[in-house]
């Protein structure tokens, strides 16, 4: 099964151990392989840190990385092998939220369910990515 894993891009308690274990549960119970994720918000980045590191205990784990997202999101240049980068033409020319609902609706469009990480709080991840993933199989949580 491959999971696209999401976060908001305000989430404040990042907390790698927690992640991680979220992950572990996602992988044994769920029957995860892969994982697809952006690349250049923080969660994304933890995320991704956390997914090379759970590949010594699962080498069968597997991600792709989707270069598109918000234009002040985009950094010179990504440190990534490019075997496991997706990058979407003209991503990078969607302005404001357009872009935000266009790279959640592409990771969605990649995967067969949804792990979103959003703030108690705030909560406002939740309803775009509910647009963006339309008959696809959520999991709310939170790192808390």
């Amino acid at each position: 099964m491959i999971c696209a894993l999401i976060g908001d891009q305000t989430i404040r308690n990042l907390n790698e151990e927690r992640l991680e274990l979220r992950l572990r549960t996602l992988i044994e119970q769920e029957h995860v392989s892969a994982f697809v994720l952006g690349y250049f918000g923080p969660f994304e980045r933890l995320a991704f840190r956390v997914i090379r590191r759970l590949q010594q205990d699962y080498p069968l784990l597997d991600y792709t990385v989707i270069l598109c997202g918000l234009r002040k999101e985009r950094p010179a240049e990504p440190e990534l092998d490019y075997l496991h980068a997706l990058y979407p033409q003209g991503c990078w020319l969607w302005p404001g939220r357009i872009g935000l609902t266009q790279k959640l609706c592409y990771l969605a469009s990649a995967s067969d369910m949804i792990a979103y990480y959003d703030d108690t709080e705030q909560r406002r991840a939740a309803s775009w990515i509910r647009r963006a993933a339309r008959r696809k199989r959520l999991c709310d949580t939170t790192l808390e």
